[in-house]
């Protein structure tokens, strides 16, 4: 059975159905078609596995059909009747963190009080509500008034701990030679 139209499942009797995953014969009133897919059925263990890989792994954006051929995307509702209470949290923590990641107009605040902050177009000075921090929200580190993001940079990898190795070795070059 498959989503190239080859047989739908809902004729044959559940007792026939074999999950394509476990290659068992599925249990009567334990079998699961995704919403949406034309003939792709599974035991629930099986679906409920294999998106508790996906979710744990942080594959969380347009679950599909286990079946590779099928482009069909699983509903949270699906997702949620699937998996235990804990991986469906994290199912919905991953899902909004990786929204927010691919927010043009986000930032997180680089001194990892945890908060996020949304401006507008063309702002270059943001403010942390939470810390009150200023950074810069077009590289995201600490304000550099008077100084090119390529500058802060630079600066910022000097007073970090890689910068001062950095910055030791090139020192000692001399006497690491010998």
């Amino acid at each position: 059975l498959g989503c190239d139209g080859e047989g739908d499942g809902w004729d044959t009797p559940a007792a026939e159905l074999e999950c394509p995953i476990c290659m068992d014969p599925i249990a009567e009133g334990n079998a699961r078609a995704p919403l949406g897919c034309d003939g792709d059925v599974y035991c629930k263990e099986c679906l409920g596995q294999y998106l508790t890989v996906k979710i744990t792994n942080g594959e969380v954006m347009e679950i599909r059909c286990p079946n590779p051929v099928c482009e069909t995307v699983l509903d949270p509702g699906e997702i949620e009747a699937l998996v235990d209470a804990d991986i469906y949290t994290k199912y919905l923590d991953f899902a909004f963190l990786c929204y927010l990641k691919a927010e043009k107009d986000l930032r997180w605040c680089p001194s990892n009080c945890g908060s996020a902050i949304v401006c507008e177009e063309g702002t270059k000075r943001a403010e942390c509500p939470h810390c009150g921090g200023q950074f810069c929200f077009n590289c995201g580190v600490e304000w550099h008034e008077g100084k090119t993001c390529k500058e802060a940079k630079a600066d910022q990898l000097v007073t970090s701990k890689e910068g001062k190795f950095e910055e030791w070795v090139e020192q000692n070059k001399d006497q690491l030679k010998r």
